[in-house]
């Protein structure tokens, strides 16, 4: 079966609700969402799913709704278009709130991991240990609604690999209940920090990157890549609650991984690097350790490098799957410090191995055909193991699998 990829495009930022909106519009059923929410028993908690227009674009909505929610006209800094409210929960409280939910054991995992991840921050923002920080901003309604329905959908599609493209903050400062902060604020900035996340800044001038969807990224998209082709299979956008002067999107695409077109031309990954100071010992226990480890050739060529030096030129052709594993051999047994890298298109012949029986053992053989015509090739360890066997020279060997070969096609 092949695998599903969610891929969110964070151009304009991510948060909870904007998340969550963009799910329940690539195939996730509101009601899995609301019976999940609602099996918490937080009580007054009620959410809203919609539909609105945002700068020209259709974009569904996600609305949290309880009891003595009021609108403030600063912004906190802890909720993409949240109205701010003061619901305080320690991480325990969280954790406790979990455990006597009707979720399935990987959504409530993922949903801890959500929480930890931001509680983790916000306790290093503070100063102060994990287990005496009041997380308003985790326990808050919005945010418990927002993650465990993040967690739900997509454990509910099935999908192990989530991708995100593209996070993008704003800039300036937000007005929050500590007072004016930068953006990013620091309990996103320390969650970008941990998990090595890329972040570019846009002009926009107030917070696009909540903490919980930096921890949605945090939790969900480490280490992962986009497949190399693959069909939308649905699409849909989640909407921010701001007014940022364009459209506050949130895409989420349902990805299915496509296989490679079965054709005579496809492509091949080149790694190149240029040595003039390490052994010779050094160059051939390389080569050795890159054909074991997966590579398809790995051969040397003599140049002549800067300053008239005579150096060589080591060429790789290796599946993109695993460059990064020869690339990691040859930093660690050469001298080079850089390493270029390409990929190349190629035309292949079309081929099949045979097996043949001689007097002396089976032999694999190599068959080639292009336009009309068979090329027989003996391969090389079945020649050499046979000549050794039968005491016989190697170009005898040779011509006769050849012949057996040719013998047992035509």
């Amino acid at each position: 079966m092949p695998r599903r990829f969610l891929c969110f495009d964070c151009n304009t930022g991510i948060a909870g609700d904007m998340t969550v909106a963009a799910l329940v519009g690539v195939g996730v059923p509101q009601e899995v969402l609301q019976d999940a929410l609602y099996s918490l028993g937080v009580e007054g908690l009620s959410v809203t799913f919609g539909q609105t227009v945002n700068h020209g674009f259709a974009a569904n909505t996600f609305r949290v709704d309880y009891p003595g929610k009021h609108e403030h006209h600063h912004h906190d800094e802890h909720e993409h278009g949240h109205e701010h409210h003061h619901e305080h929960r320690h991480l325990a409280d969280i954790e406790a709130l979990m455990e006597r939910g009707k979720l399935s054991a990987r959504a409530k995992e993922l949903a801890l991991r959500m929480f930890r991840i931001v509680a983790e921050a916000e306790a290093e923002a503070h100063g102060l240990p994990v287990e005496e920080v009041h997380f308003h901003e985790v326990g808050a309604y919005d945010s418990i609604a927002d993650i465990v329905s993040v967690a739900v959908a997509v454990d509910y599609l099935g999908v192990e690999d989530v991708v995100f493209r593209n996070l993008t903050d704003g800039c300036g400062t937000i007005h929050c209940a500590h007072g004016e902060l930068p953006v990013p604020v620091p309990a996103v900035v320390n969650i970008l920090f941990k998990y090595a996340i890329p972040l570019a800044i846009c002009e926009v001038p107030t917070e696009l990157v909540t903490p919980t969807g930096a921890a949605i990224v945090a939790a969900l998209g480490q280490g992962v890549r986009m497949p190399s082709r693959y069909v939308v299979k649905a699409v849909s956008a989640g909407a921010g609650e701001r007014e940022i002067g364009r459209a506050n999107l949130l895409r989420a695409m349902l990805l299915e991984e496509a296989e490679e077109p079965v054709s005579q031309s496809d492509t091949i990954w080149v790694l190149e690097t240029n040595i003039d100071d390490a052994t010779g010992e050094q160059l051939a226990f390389t080569a050795e350790l890159l054909l074991e480890h997966g590579a398809r050739d790995a051969h040397f060529t003599p140049v002549f490098m800067k300053k008239g030096r005579p150096g060589w030129l080591l060429t790789v052709l290796a599946d993109e799957a695993k460059l990064a594993e020869l690339e990691g051999i040859i930093f660690a047994n050469t001298t080079t410090i850089g390493i270029r890298r390409y990929r190349c298109e190629r035309t292949c012949l079309e081929r099949e191995e045979l097996a043949v029986q001689t007097p002396d053992g089976e032999a694999r053989v190599k068959c080639v055909r292009y336009a009309g015509q068979i090329f027989l090739y003996p391969e090389y360890e079945s020649v050499r193991e046979l000549a050794r066997h039968s005491g016989r020279d190697f170009k005898t060997v040779f011509d006769e699998i050849r012949l057996l070969a040719a013998n047992s096609i035509f």
